[in-house]
């Protein structure tokens, strides 16, 4: 059983912090929202994604597509060979955001798992020594005892320690 008294996380964000992430969020978010689109649900269900494959063939379409391919197609679709060449570069792009986003979140999760575990572990502690401290008869112990009690009360779990 690992130390409860281990305190791996030990810090808050200052103010300046909390100001200077809402604000480099709030830059973040005016670049990528002002380049991205949010789809509905019918959107999500019907539109194509890339696979392996289909990202193999859109590779072999920019290798091939080059002016004497644009010749021989209709100029409507000719000219839509720049926007394929965008396409796959923005979803490059976007695809080491998402890679670097999800590299954060996993950590902000980790680290709220953590400080979750350490919370939970020293409440229970604090509990566990109200309900001694009560059982000896401290004045004010019982009170603070009872108010933490609530907690195991509704899982039908009986409290730690008995008073």
């Amino acid at each position: 059983m690992a130390n409860i008294l281990q305190n791996r996380i030990s810090t808050t964000f200052t103010a300046a912090e909390q100001t200077l992430l809402v604000t480099k969020k709030s830059d973040y978010a005016a670049i990528i929202d002002a380049k991205t689109i949010a789809l509905t649900e019918s959107e999500l269900k019907t539109l194509s994604s890339i696979d392996v494959d289909n990202q193999i063939f859109v590779d072999d379409t920019i290798r091939i597509a080059d002016a004497e391919t644009v010749a021989m197609l209709p100029p409507s679709i000719g000219a839509l060979v720049p926007e394929l060449v965008k396409d796959k570069t923005f979803y490059e792009q976007l695809d080491a955001e998402e890679a670097w986003l999800k590299g954060r979140l996993v950590r902000v999760e980790q680290t709220k798992r953590l400080l979750a575990h350490e919370a939970y572990s020293v409440s229970l502690k604090i509990y566990e020594m109200l309900g001694s401290l009560a059982s000896a008869g401290v004045p004010g112990a019982q009170s603070k005892y009872d108010i933490l009690a609530k907690r195991f009360k509704s899982t039908g779990r009986p409290p730690a320690v008995p008073v």
